[in-house]
């Protein structure tokens, strides 16, 4: 029996995502594969800055701080958890297998190592248009992934432009 195509796909929560997941979905289709979904967790505290401020000027503790954080990290590990179980439902209704990964680690080590790890064919992340400081503070996951990936890159770019895909830094030395 042939190993099925193994596709590992990195998604994260911005509008891009589903037009990754329906790419990587029609090709695993295609190719009667697999798809594994990897998501990242952001979960360091954000978007509270009114409330540090209170902290940091006595206003409110910093247990009421800590609790709050803790309750958001649930709620956000608990949508995503939802949300990439719909996606694999998703994928089960087109008979194609499906599992997936929830990980704190930064995205374009992890989607480097789980391809080694999983041997997949075929990586397929997007690549959202960032501002120019974005990309230079924050990097690019796409990026990181097609110059450290064992097998070959497919990058989703967002708007209207065309997908592309990149084989394997090691096989091109």
């Amino acid at each position: 029996m042939i190993d099925p195509y193994r596709l590992l796909v990195g998604l994260d929560q911005t509008t891009l995502a589903d037009q990754v997941f329906q790419q990587a979905l029609t090709l695993a289709q295609d190719r009667q594969g697999e798809l594994y979904l990897v998501h990242c967790l952001n979960l360091e505290f954000q978007g509270q800055l009114g409330t540090l401020l209170d902290v940091g000027m006595g206003l409110q503790s910093r247990i009421n701080l800590d609790e709050l954080q803790q309750s958001q990290q649930v709620k956000q590990l608990k949508a995503a958890r939802r949300w990439l179980r719909q996606l694999c439902e998703q994928a089960a209704q087109r008979q194609v297998p499906c599992d997936y990964r929830l990980d704190r680690r930064s995205p374009g080590p992890l989607l480097c190592y789980l391809a080694q790890d999983w041997s997949a064919d075929l990586v397929v992340v997007g690549n959202g248009k960032k501002e120019v400081w974005q990309a230079l503070i924050l990097g690019s996951v796409s990026k990181y992934v097609i110059e450290h990936s064992p097998c070959p890159t497919l990058v989703i770019p967002g708007g209207n432009h065309h997908r592309r895909e990149f084989p394997a830094q090691a096989k091109l030395s």
